[in-house]
């Protein structure tokens, strides 16, 4: 059963996932948010999802996912249609190294 229902905006979960929509939250927080059909399926691969957020009824919610009311979701988002559910996803950390371990590695300097 998924956990209560967030209707706060002042929630910290809530402020944290709203401030992913600038630059300065995500290199901050290093997560950025997913959202769409074939694009959340895809991030399941590889990359670690943090958060599972849903409006409420959104059929696809499991125990895992975070759900929020309607007008909550609304302020997560800036897609004009919405399809109700986004993934907080960590961001991958590259370093030079990694880069290179790759024997024909594909650089671009600009």
């Amino acid at each position: 059963m998924p956990m209560d229902i967030i209707t706060s905006a002042s929630n910290k979960l809530i402020k944290n996932i709203r401030a992913l929509g600038t630059k300065k939250g995500r290199d901050a927080q290093g997560l950025f948010l997913a959202e769409g059909a074939k694009f959340v399926a895809e991030i399941n691969s590889g990359w670690e999802v943090v958060h599972k957020i849903a409006r409420r009824g959104f059929e696809c919610a499991s125990d895992s996912t975070i759900i929020v009311d309607d007008k909550i979701f609304d302020t997560l988002t800036d897609v004009v249609s919405p399809q109700g559910s986004l993934f907080v996803v960590r961001k991958k950390q590259y370093t030079f190294d990694d880069v290179f371990k790759n024997p024909n590695p594909l650089v671009f300097l600009l």
